[in-house]
């Protein structure tokens, strides 16, 4: 489901708009807060920890950090999160100017700065749409 909450919001019109330039897409779930750096079709970075350990305050700092390729994998295992791994020129690529959220819980971190994307105006189908998108990602390549 990662890949899925990570890929649906490029069905956002204000997404699909920006992803060329980098974007920070963060899912807000009930268990685990996922985010990724993007620009066009690569990832650049990956971030997992758990919701319930997280606030605004702390999640808008580590996204900071994380969009600079400065947040750790270490660091993230010691507040006992899932992970941090951004590629190795994530830096040159930067700075993932956009953000961008989704998830059933982002209602909670409201203060985190982004946009609240909703591709085809529903939010909950986040994860349906990723779907779509990763099999259009796929069929391109052939």
């Amino acid at each position: 489901t990662g890949v899925s909450a990570i890929l649906g919001p490029m069905k956002d019109p204000w997404v699909s708009a920006r992803i060329d330039k980098g974007m920070v897409v963060v899912n807000i779930g009930n268990e685990h807060i996922l985010a990724a750096l993007v620009k066009g079709r690569k990832v650049w970075g990956i971030y997992e920890h758990h919701t319930s350990l997280m606030d605004p305050s702390k999640l808008s700092e580590h996204l900071n950090r994380f969009r600079k390729g400065e947040l750790s994998n270490h660091e993230i295992w010691e507040e006992h999160g899932h992970g941090c791994e951004t590629l190795d020129k994530v830096q040159d690529v930067g700075p993932f100017p956009y953000t961008t959220i989704t998830g059933p819980r982002r209602k909670d971190f409201m203060p985190l700065e982004g946009h609240w994307a909703a591709p085809f105006g529903d939010m909950m189908l986040t994860g349906c749409f990723g779907l779509v998108e990763a099999v259009t990602w796929k069929l391109s390549q052939k």
